[in-house]
Parts: structure tokens; C-alpha cells; sequence
């Protein structure tokens, strides 16, 4: 068998590529290496570090040693009663009133013989149900839900006492000013 010119230089280049992979294939091996050394490093600097993400319990006494964190506003609900029994029918119309007169985002539910409509805040409160007086005014009551004030209890209050004051009106002042915070 000849060797002829050609198949000379077929076999230098293979041998060159073939020295070219294995350098190429040792630095690659280094560099995983590498990242597998920082992989590690990371891994053991998260877990020396607390977990930093705390949502805060904001209950009374937080509140009232910290300050006022932002509270969610308390929103009333408007309450549509129809004056007939024909309350599917005052849904559709008050959905329709609402898309459009207010365009405004609102969740309607019917509930027994009442359509419930809540909205996003007072203000819009006050201009649905302003939209829904002018046009159900003749079918159906439209009422905004009362909601009562919270209920506090007085430290050192007795309804039936004997005795003229029992606070002095320091006192007094401090616990009106507590129960206006809110």
C-alpha cells in the first residue's frame, strides 16, 4: 500500500484538530471547575444569611406603640332591594346602569331578594350609587350599607362605680386620642 501525498496531510490535520479538541476540552473542564467552586461559595453564603423577607403582624398594640402603618379602607356596600320579585331582572339593569354611566370596576352579587355591589372605594361609592338613584329610582330602593363603629374597650371603666372619677383627665385625654386614631 502507497501513501501518497494527500493521505500525509489528511493525517497532520486530523492530528492538529484532534490537539486543538483537547486543549479546548481542558479549558472547558477548568472553567467547570470554576463555576462549580462558586456554585458552592453562593450555597453556603445563603444559608449564613437570615431570611430577610418579614411581613409585620399589625395588630392593635403595633399599631398604637409604632405609629400608623397604612390601614385598608373600610368600603361600603350598596344595596339595591327591588320593589317587585323580579330581581334578575334589576340585576341586568343595574350591570347595564353601571357599564354605562360610571364605567367603573364593580362586583355585583345576588343575594336572596338584594343585589349587593362593591366597589373599590368611597369615592366611587358615592358616584354609583348617585348613577343607580336616577335610573332604579322607580323599581327598586338603593340604600349605601351602614357600618358601625368598632367597639373599644376602657381600661379602668366601671359603668356602676360609687366613687366620682376614676380617671384624671389626662387619662381621659390619652384614651380619646387612642380611639380618634382610628
Amino acid at each position: 500500500m502507497t501513501i501518497t501525498q494527500n493521505s500525509v496531510m489528511n493525517v497532520e490535520t486530523l492530528k492538529l484538530l484532534n490537539n486543538e479538541l483537547n486543549e479546548k476540552n481542558a479549558i472547558l473542564k477548568e472553567l467547570n471547575a470554576e463555576l462549580k467552586e462558586n456554585n458552592v461559595l453562593l450555597k453556603n453564603k445563603l444559608c449564613e444569611q437570615p431570611n430577610q423577607i418579614q411581613t409585620p403582624d399589625y395588630n392593635y398594640a403595633y399599631i398604637t406603640t409604632n405609629g400608623n402603618p397604612t390601614i385598608k379602607e373600610n368600603v361600603p356596600n350598596i344595596i339595591i332591594q327591588a320593589n317587585d320579585r323580579n330581581i334578575n331582572k334589576l340585576l341586568t339593569e343595574a350591570k347595564k346602569t353601571i357599564c354605562e354611566k360610571t364605567n367603573l370596576p364593580v362586583n355585583l352579587n345576588l343575594v336572596k331578594d338584594k343585589v349587593i355591589v362593591k366597589c373599590k372605594n368611597k369615592a366611587d361609592v358615592e358616584t354609583v350609587e348617585l348613577a343607580l338613584k336616577e335610573d332604579l329610582s322607580k323599581e327598586a330602593r338603593v340604600q349605601v350599607e351602614t357600618k358601625k363603629s368598632p367597639r373599644i374597650k376602657m381600661v379602668r371603666y366601671r359603668k356602676k362605680t360609687t366613687t366620682k372619677a376614676q380617671w384624671s383627665p389626662a387619662e381621659m385625654m390619652a384614651a380619646i386620642e387612642a380611639v380618634n386614631l382610628f
